[in-house]
């Protein structure tokens, strides 16, 4: 299994492992971080080295994770017109799988999504940034 990478200039090396049910530890992250691959995002989808980035905004469920949250195609993949669907930016699980049924009808779209963590914990900051 790849090792994320994160995008998240003030974050800490220092996080709160949660637990998805898999038994697999999510580190959590920063608002407003991003990142390629594993553990939030596919890798090698649908071809070797098709490596897909996510992104997260900065609203937080109730339960701890980011409700803005985004998955975007590998470069490969991405056709840079106007609309976002076209760029490959995916702000909703449900226009990830419609994207993939479109363009791939022969895949398993719950394999796709069973390949990484939808849920990204978020790593929760008291207002003088101290957790």
């Amino acid at each position: 299994m790849e090792l994320m990478e994160v995008d998240g200039s003030n974050e800490s090396s220092e996080t709160m492992p949660k637990i998805n049910g898999n038994g697999i530890h999510l580190p959590e992250v920063l608002p407003k971080s991003s990142g390629y691959g594993l553990l939030y995002a596919p890798i090698n989808w649908p071809n070797p080295g098709d490596n897909w980035r996510w992104k997260v905004g900065k609203r937080v469920t109730i339960k701890g994770h980011f409700l803005d949250r985004y998955l975007y195609l590998p470069k490969r993949l991405s056709r840079n017109e106007s609309s976002t669907f076209e760029r490959g930016a995916f702000a909703s699980k449900h226009k990830v799988e419609i994207y993939i049924r479109e363009e791939f009808p022969n895949a398993d779209v719950k394999a796709f999504f069973a390949s990484f963590n939808w849920k990204i914990p978020a790593k929760q900051l008291s207002v003088n940034g101290q957790r």
